[in-house]
């Protein structure tokens, strides 16, 4: 992911770290970008090339390992949406908030195939979640 991400982006590594505000308003919007073309590629997914997405549904009881069980070329409709936000930000994006883009992103993505509706995880509760 990172080796994409950088062909396409000048994420900043500059040692001043950016403020908690500046970090909350980029993952607000990270999450908003990724939500909304996630759902675009994933309801794709079902439609149009779904002999690739079904391989993501062969876990019969949901479970973190289900998160990564795709096919590459449906992989492609995980990774897009997770890298369009950031490819956006440019170098507006340091390296410090991309870093804790992917924790959230890899968080939210086991939380979400846990087989668990816990109504007080942080991905359930932030507006514009994808796990919602």
């Amino acid at each position: 992911m990172f080796f994409v991400d950088s062909f396409f982006t000048k994420i900043r590594f500059t040692p001043e770290v950016p403020s908690v505000t500046e970090m909350l308003l980029q993952l607000y919007f990270l999450m908003t970008i990724e939500a909304t073309f996630f759902y675009i590629f994933h309801r794709y997914g079902h439609e149009l090339w779904y002999n690739y997405h079904k391989l993501h549904h062969e876990f019969i009881v949901p479970c973190p390992l289900a998160t990564a069980h795709t096919h590459p070329i449906d992989y492609s409709g995980t990774l897009l949406p997770f890298a369009i936000g950031v490819i956006l930000l440019q170098d507006r994006l340091h390296y410090i908030t991309f870093v804790l883009w992917i924790i959230w992103r890899v968080g939210e993505g086991h939380d979400g195939h846990s087989n668990y509706n816990l109504p007080w995880s942080p991905f359930r509760i932030i507006p514009f979640s994808g796990s919602g």
